[in-house]
């Protein structure tokens, strides 16, 4: 590769980038005037929205016209609105090109052409009022040329017109800052180590930002991979999965926009606290954020209101904080082999076996376990088992009604017979109705919310039915003692959910697009699972096998699980060149792990991961003292204390909080304060701090092979600075 930085090159981008300011700035200064007029339209319309409308209720024909005449003012009111909100996001695209209006030009000649045209390339596109194109959007194909050309010369890129063929003839990065040019790279291949170099040496935040000015190569093809293809991104830490994805994200909006909106796409992130780091990244962009839950949310959401189903930071707090391995029994349910058991059991529960709960009003006994249970079965066997609870919810409804009817009628009965004055006939009739609807009002939404069904206790019935297996004894036993009281343990979750919505044909077809964020932390059963409750989602899955903290026994770098479950045809890509962090930090994480793996990084330089020794807590806290004001006067502030557990990350906490302006990130933590934090190693992943601290990197808290993975992952979490404290023998000789 080479780079060159002459004054030449400066001044030719430098007048390119004021003449691009100026158009910017005319347009800016256009839409603002149009803004406001749009914006007094508006505030005119609705504040005189009722003057000279006629209302007239005399009959059912002026009713009509009425109606007609208040839709047609609503309607044009609305377009109005429609037109202020796009005005308004293009006003705010000028904004953020105002800014940074692109990153880089390619001169490409077209074949049979005898000019070559000098293409700039930012976020988004910019148009001048006779609809020229100053910069392109870099999701345009034609952008492909910066991002896939591996050499100067003989290039092509796929346009919807077919492939456009021809010569590049320089391609060039720029770093403009506030509207003020920095840097200037010319290179005769892919994105430059130096501009890589310079981002990543760049002060954090604690938003995530956007890698368009980078895109690799091996990026963008999976970017701007096939709309239709279930996509998997195993990647190294740092290698930019999770941008990719949003990347794509924008990507697939932009290319698809006849087809796919915002509301299309479901994002499943880890926790809250990365939620809010990738919060920025596709309003970066132009595009409003796509939705993000937590498998958990999932979870609690389809279980129901009044199954407690276990956290899966409570499970792990278990795992890490008790240094105990996983049950057998919990490896079990996590694989797709188990969830063919739960198929079986369905299939079962055709006949019988499936539980009700009994229907009162007060204390007295409507519909009986027994009764429910001959209701549903009785007559019914090829009738699937959503179209039975259908029926027998309506069958219900109109005996309830009956009742109702019949309650109702006493009542006025008795009210009629009274000896003395209490009201005319309608008023009785009134009080009647409504004191017989008070009373079946609690029955009638139970049965609306099909809570006469028992999908816990069926589930709990599982485990003493005869199943396949050598080990459904110790299953059986294990399980029986645990699901107690409405109590769902974490490893019976997507089991439990899956039963229930495959037996309610409960499904959502409103996803077109499902992204999971840290894949290697999903069990094939909840793979499953989602796959069911979900059928016309494409999936991307992406994450770092490495940095598994559950360890599912099927888990492989085969991805043998991922093609039973998705099927074979399904794209896989690997990344293995960190972008994050120094050379020295690269290393050192990826020397921790059980195995070699194949990691390189960009040649950063950078200090040496430190290792210290501390024989009392008043020397550990000194130490971090000492190591975040060293850190903090050579610009390396932002700072996470990553700690094995949420239990430790307390103790830790409470240690330093009264010495060192400290914030305590948990589970219930949305978002990151503080320049300096102390975070649970589960909560660190996928996040980057220009400094990290280990905790306590001794060998009480580290053994095996699952810890080694741990460690790997908070060692790979900072761009500058790593230093890991231990007062018990450090942990990692023990794995050598």
């Amino acid at each position: 590769m080479s780079e060159k930085h002459h004054p030449s090159i400066v001044a030719e981008e430098q007048a390119k980038l004021e003449e691009i300011l100026t158009e910017i700035s005319q347009q800016h200064k256009r839409l603002y005037e149009e803004l406001e007029a749009y914006r007094s339209d508006i505030q005119m319309d609705r504040k005189h929205f009722w003057e000279g409308l006629s209302i007239d209720n005399t009959s059912w024909e002026s009713k009509l016209e009425t109606s007609v005449e208040i839709r047609s003012k609503a309607v044009e009111l609305k377009g109005l609105e429609d037109e202020y909100h796009k005005r308004k996001n293009e006003y705010l695209t000028l904004e953020r090109q105002k800014n940074t209006p692109y990153f880089c030009r390619v001169d490409f000649q077209y074949d049979q052409s005898p000019s070559i045209e000098s293409i700039y390339i930012g976020a988004a596109a910019l148009r001048d009022e006779e609809g020229d194109l100053h910069i392109f959007d870099w999701r345009a194909p034609i952008s492909n040329l910066f991002y896939n050309t591996v050499s100067l010369g003989e290039a092509s890129f796929e346009a919807p017109s077919g492939t456009i063929h021809g010569n590049v003839h320089l391609k060039r990065q720029m770093e403009i800052k506030d509207g003020q040019l920095k840097r200037v790279f010319d290179t005769d291949v892919t994105v430059g180590d130096s501009m890589l170099e310079q981002m990543a040496s760049d002060a954090t935040d604690t938003k995530m930002k956007t890698i368009v000015a980078t895109i690799q190569k091996e990026q963008n093809d999976i970017i701007r991979d096939d709309l239709k293809k279930t996509l998997l991104i195993n990647g190294v830490a740092g290698s930019g999965k999770t941008s990719i994805a949003l990347q794509r994200v924008a990507y697939l909006l932009y290319t698809y926009k006849d087809k796919l909106s915002h509301a299309d796409f479901l994002l499943l992130t880890p926790n809250g606290v990365f939620r809010d780091y990738l919060s920025n990244v596709l309003p970066q962009l132009g595009e409003e954020n796509i939705r993000q839950l937590m498998l958990y949310d999932v979870m609690r959401q389809l279980a129901g209101p009044k199954v407690r189903i276990q956290h899966p930071y409570d499970y792990l707090e278990d795992l890490h904080s008790k240094k105990t391995a996983p049950s057998r029994v919990a490896d079990r349910k996590a694989e797709l082999a188990f969830m063919k058991l739960i198929d079986q059991y369905i299939n079962k529960l055709n006949d019988e076996g499936l539980r009700f709960k009994s229907l009162s009003i007060e204390t007295k006994l409507l519909f009986s376990e027994e009764q429910l249970r001959t209701l549903y079965y009785d007559g019914k066997g090829k009738m699937p088992h959503h179209e039975r609870i259908l029926f027998l919810k309506k069958q219900l409804l109109k005996k309830l009604s009956g009742m109702e009817e019949s309650v109702r009628k006493k009542r006025y009965q008795r009210l009629i017979s009274s000896n003395t004055y209490i009201g005319e006939e309608e008023e009785l009739q009134k009080r009647s109705r409504q004191s017989a609807k008070r009373l079946f009002k609690r029955i009638n939404k139970q049965v609306t919310n099909l809570e006469f069904l028992d999908f816990y206790q069926t589930y709990v019935d599982l485990f003493s039915n005869p199943m396949e297996g050598n080990d459904w004894d110790d299953i059986s036993r294990e399980s029986t003692a645990e699901l107690k009281n409405g109590y769902i343990p974490f490893e019976d979750a997507a089991a439990f959910i899956y039963l229930k919505n495959a037996l309610l044909d409960r499904q959502s077809f409103r996803e077109r697009q499902l992204m999971i964020d840290e894949m290697q932390d999903y069990s094939p059963a909840q793979l499953y699972m989602l796959i069911h409750y979900f059928p016309r989602a494409q999936f991307t899955l992406f994450g770092d096998v490495q940095q598994a903290v559950y360890k599912y026994p099927e888990q492989a770098t085969s991805y043998d699980q991922y093609k039973r479950l998705l099927g074979e045809d399904i794209n896989i890509s690997e990344l293995h060149k960190s972008y994050r962090s120094t050379k020295h930090i690269v290393d050192f994480a990826a020397n921790l792990l059980p195995s070699a793996i194949k990691m390189d990084a960009v040649d950063r330089p950078g200090e040496m991961p430190e290792i210290q020794r501390f024989s009392s807590r008043e020397e550990w806290r000194d130490k971090i003292a000492s190591t975040l004001q060293a850190w903090s006067d050579s610009n390396v502030r932002r700072v996470a204390i990553i700690t094995k557990h949420e239990k430790q990350a307390l103790e830790v906490y409470q240690a330093l909080n009264t010495h060192i302006d400290v914030e305590l990130v948990s589970r219930h933590s949305s978002a990151m304060n503080k320049n300096v934090i102390v975070i649970p190693s589960y909560m660190s992943k996928g996040l980057e701090f220009e400094g990290v601290i280990v905790a306590d990197a001794g060998k009480d808290y580290y053994k095996g092979d699952a810890d080694q993975h741990l460690l790997y992952t908070m060692c790979t979490r900072p761009l500058h600075r790593l230093l890991l404290l231990h007062q018990s023998d450090i942990a990692f000789p023990v794995f050598k």
